[in-house]
């Protein structure tokens, strides 16, 4: 079971980068592509240094070496850390990789922590009016967790 994951993590990272830039109230921001120009080249940075594991994260190779036979992706629809997008392109991996049942479900208004918010802005988290995961996704694993148990 896979919960806000990363198909692409440098594409996560720039789409937060783009988000911000598009989003930020702070006059004098740079311009959108300076801001993917400078993401980019910190990324380089980071994953040449080994010091940031997670920018060389490898969904595609991991689920390649992952013999499993269901999998499930849950993901929130205004999620602006991991685009809802890359649940798509996760369950595309463990296709490959000879995953007999993968579902993905993608939770309307729901951000990358999985709790209601209308626009998935990750600085504003702490101004959330709940941080309690969304009834809808802990009822989505549980059915999933309870088929499960019944598949052959």
């Amino acid at each position: 079971m896979l919960l806000s994951g990363a198909a692409d993590t440098r594409a996560a990272v720039r789409a937060q980068a783009l988000w911000l830039a598009e989003h930020s109230a702070q006059p004098g921001m740079p311009p959108h592509d300076s801001t993917v120009a400078l993401v980019e080249r910190q990324l380089d940075s980071l994953a040449v240094s080994g010091k940031r594991e997670v920018y060389r994260w490898d969904a595609g190779g991991v689920a390649a070496d992952t013999r499993v036979r269901d999998v499930a992706i849950f993901h929130g629809e205004t999620d602006r850390q991991v685009p809802s997008e890359q649940a798509a392109a996760l369950a595309a991996y463990f296709r490959r990789s000879g995953s007999r049942r993968v579902s993905v479900q993608v939770f309307p208004g729901l951000n990358h922590l999985l709790v209601p918010d209308s626009t998935g802005d990750f600085t504003r988290y702490d101004r959330l009016a709940t941080a309690r995961v969304a009834p809808a996704v802990l009822g989505a694993v549980a059915d999933w967790l309870g088929r499960l148990r019944q598949a052959p």
